[in-house]
């Protein structure tokens, strides 16, 4: 492979929400953390592929665009499209409800969300 050049994933398998899921994210729990937590959610079921390290799992690694250097925590944010406190409190939530596994590395891990957690 190309130097700099990282693999192309391809286009994940569906993933189908848990009805525990969506009755979560529709909640007034859900709610009163951001009235945008299903746009959150939604948003990153739908992420490019480049972010999917495998089913149900994203991996944000921070990139070049342009010359500058974008974050994974940039990366997460152009996914979901809310701002940084609002994507910060909605994750945590989703993560302490086990909607989702968050973590966050550091020394240029960057950032794992798993999806659907609830069994």
């Amino acid at each position: 492979m190309p130097r700099g050049k990282s693999p192309k994933r391809s286009k994940p398998k569906p993933i189908q929400i848990e009805p525990a899921i969506v009755g979560l994210l529709v909640s007034k729990e859900a709610k009163a953390v951001t009235p945008l937590m299903s746009k959150i959610y939604l948003s990153l079921l739908i992420a490019p592929p480049r972010y999917w390290d495998r089913h149900g799992v994203l991996h944000f690694t921070g990139e070049q665009i342009d010359g500058e250097w974008r974050t994974a925590w940039h990366q997460v944010l152009d996914v979901t499209g809310v701002a940084s406190e609002t994507a910060n409190k909605a994750l945590q939530w989703m993560n302490k409800e086990k909607i989702i596994s968050y973590y966050s590395g550091k020394d240029g891990y960057g950032i794992h969300i798993i999806l659907n957690r609830i069994t």
